[in-house]
């Protein structure tokens, strides 16, 4: 299966539980990118973790976690050799 295109979903209801799954998929994310939503004593009731290079970025915003976008990467144009 294709890495990238790729969906898992898991559930861990106790923080400790998160906690454990976070550093497991943590260590073995390698160059692709995860996210994990979890229940916090917050405004909305739940906490986002991201790891890897990914272009939506959660912000706090007064409270509420809001997803910003970032710039698509630019490629360097590679010229061959005339």
């Amino acid at each position: 299966m294709d890495q990238r295109s790729s969906t898992r979903h898991l559930r861990a209801s106790p923080p400790a539980s998160a906690t454990k799954l976070w550093k497991a998929v943590t260590e073995v994310v390698g160059t692709g990118a995860t996210l994990l939503v979890h229940p916090a004593t917050t405004e909305q009731g739940y906490a986002i973790r991201t790891a890897g290079t990914r272009r939506r970025v959660p912000v706090d915003f007064d409270g509420l976690t809001l997803s910003r976008m970032t710039a698509t990467p630019k490629v360097k144009e590679m010229q061959s050799p005339s």
